[in-house]
């Protein structure tokens, strides 16, 4: 199953766009907790990222335990910071 993310902010300029396709293996089901590790490994510039990464799935924060369905909408929101 290949799973569509947008990134935004420096994940855009790492990525080189407005989105990643994750390749995740075997059958699933996958959750928030692997795709952060398909991430890390497919692209290794985000892997220091990933530990502080929230992720929306249908226009919803949702925690690592989230079980990936055909069809979601799924975003990479970077850590952010600010004063």
């Amino acid at each position: 199953m290949k799973i569509k993310v947008l990134v935004f902010a420096s994940f855009r300029e790492i990525a080189g766009g407005d989105t990643i396709e994750v390749e995740m293996e075997g059958s699933g089901p996958w959750s928030i907790a692997d795709l952060r590790k398909r991430i890390a490994e497919q692209f290794s510039a985000l892997s220091g990222r990933m530990g502080s990464t929230m992720f929306a799935v249908n226009e919803t924060i949702a925690r690592d335990v989230y079980i990936f369905r055909a069809g979601d909408r799924v975003a990479a929101l970077p850590p952010v910071s600010g004063g």
